[in-house]
């Protein structure tokens, strides 16, 4: 079987180089020569095409990490500004409210409004959980802005000044004779000082702030300022329109009183 193998091996050869196969070698070379070259040239060609969906492919699952990325890193700092606006809010509040010790106060955001039938009502998201209970003032720095009437585990409901349920006993703090009446709501939209005595001295731009007298918040806390006086009549209680000099639409923070 080799000496066959190794005899055919032999004849090939001399064939190969006989002069009447090598025209018709030649001729299968010209024939063959584009056929390889055209194959090769496909073979690059679509090497190149694989290997660029292969990138797209890998550019894509790139893209969508970093975009993930992106996406996580913009709400790191989306927390970190809240962040660093309540602390700022926390700081002016401590500066200005001395007479409450930091672990009375509970800072909350405003999650939801209502104005339905004249009333004046805040969501906040702390509740009973946080040291929130019904009767709880809600300030901003030195104002007072309403009580929470209703509370549970991780919300509350505040009734703003300007709601007419809101009442509680006032003082001018300005007046020389401490003239004193009943804050209430109106509307929904504005504050009156009620019940004034008509002796009691009572100007636009003073400063009303509570009286304590009622028992429902501590003295001092400002409530607004006269605008506007009606009953200026002898023997007639007088009332006045007050500026609230806050607004309470944009307010996104307030603090409870604990």
């Amino acid at each position: 079987m080799f000496i066959r193998l190794l005899l055919l091996s032999l004849i090939l050869i001399i064939i190969g180089q006989t002069p009447l196969i090598r025209p018709v070698r030649e001729v299968s070379v010209k024939v063959t020569s584009p056929l390889q070259y055209g194959a090769c040239r496909f073979a690059q060609n679509l090497k190149r095409e694989v290997d660029f969906i292969l990138n797209l492919r890998r550019l894509r699952v790139d893209n969508l990490r970093l975009a993930e990325e992106i996406w996580e890193l913009e709400s790191q700092l989306a927390d970190c500004k809240e962040l660093k606006q309540e602390n700022r809010l926390l700081r002016e509040q401590l500066e200005v409210s001395g007479n409450f010790a930091p672990r009375r106060l509970v800072l909350a955001r405003v999650i939801g409004r209502s104005a339905r039938g004249g009333e004046s009502v805040l969501t906040i998201n702390q509740g009973l959980e946080a040291g929130v209970c019904e009767g709880a003032a809600v300030i901003f720095k030195d104002f007072l802005l309403g009580e929470v009437f209703a509370a549970e585990t991780k919300r509350a409901k505040v009734r703003l000044l300007t709601d007419p349920q809101f009442s509680t006993t006032a003082l001018d703090q300005d007046s020389p004779d401490r003239a004193r009446g009943l804050v209430r709501g109106q509307y929904g939209t504005t504050v009156v000082l009620k019940k004034i005595l008509p002796t009691e001295s009572l100007v636009v731009g003073d400063t009303i702030i509570t009286s304590g007298e009622d028992g429902k918040f501590e003295k001092g806390l400002i409530l607004g300022k006269v605008k506007k006086i009606w009953g200026q009549e002898a023997g007639v209680f007088k009332e006045a329109e007050l500026d609230l000099m806050i607004n309470f639409g944009s307010l996104e923070e307030v603090f409870v009183i604990k």
